[in-house]
């Protein structure tokens, strides 16, 4: 069910499922401060995070159909800033950024790298999708997420 209702390979259940970035926010369970950053690894094909891109140039991705998704699992509540980091293959693209099927950002990137911020308020404990509509051949080249503060 992970592998269909994703579009991602059977085998990246385990590798997605029970890891959360910005840390693991159960209470009572952490002794340390959690996380208010964290990346995202986007530069790799073989990351189970990542579907619909295959190995790019210069350690990044490119994408290979007009849409791909980066599975985002967290355990927290409250908004979440995303700055994604791309390029297109064309002088002009736009881009369009959908958080759990809601979109939450548009821009024009052309072929240096830009970063795309948006703010995602809908954070579900568990897996997120963000979907990215682009030409293919955009190039992923970084995704960080960031809370604004410890959200227990």
């Amino acid at each position: 069910m992970f592998a269909m209702r994703y579009g991602t390979k059977l085998s990246a259940h385990d590798r997605v499922v029970g890891v959360h970035f910005l840390g693991e926010l159960y209470p009572g369970l952490n002794t340390i401060k959690p996380k208010t950053r964290d990346r995202v690894p986007v530069n790799d094909a073989s990351s189970p995070f990542l579907v619909g891109v295959h190995q790019g140039r210069d350690g990044t991705t490119e994408m290979t159909e007009n849409r791909v998704s980066i599975l985002v699992p967290l355990n927290r509540r409250g908004p979440l800033r995303l700055e994604l980091t791309a390029a297109s293959p064309r002088s002009r693209s736009r881009v369009t950024l959908a958080w759990n099927g809601s979109p939450i950002a548009e821009a024009e990137i052309g072929p240096e790298r830009r970063a795309i911020v948006a703010m995602a308020p809908d954070i579900k404990r568990g897996i997120n999708v963000l979907d990215i509509d682009a030409p293919a051949g955009t190039s992923l080249h970084q995704l960080v997420v960031m809370a604004s503060a410890d959200p227990r």
